[in-house]
């Protein structure tokens, strides 16, 4: 009878422990979502925008071409 027990015993340990190996195994398993892209900043109103949003001139980006037109305006040596 005390046999008995004492294998019933180590049966229920031995499925906790691995229950809970598997558990672990499996939330280190679960994927990870990729970095968000850096936002990058209009040159001319500063707003914040995707990069593939964005109009890129030179190392300079503008949330709109109007922005860029207006930026590069303003920007240019007045005579």
């Amino acid at each position: 009878m005390l046999t008995r027990i004492i294998i019933t015993g180590i049966v229920i340990a031995l499925v906790i422990m691995l229950y809970r190996k598997f558990n672990r195994a499996k939330k280190s398993a679960a994927p990870s979502t990729p970095p968000a892209p850096a936002m990058k900043k209009c040159a001319h109103c500063g707003v914040h925008l995707p990069p593939g949003d964005a109009i890129q001139s030179g190392e300079h980006f503008y949330c709109s071409e109007q922005h860029r037109l207006q930026h590069e305006k303003d920007q240019s040596p007045h005579d």
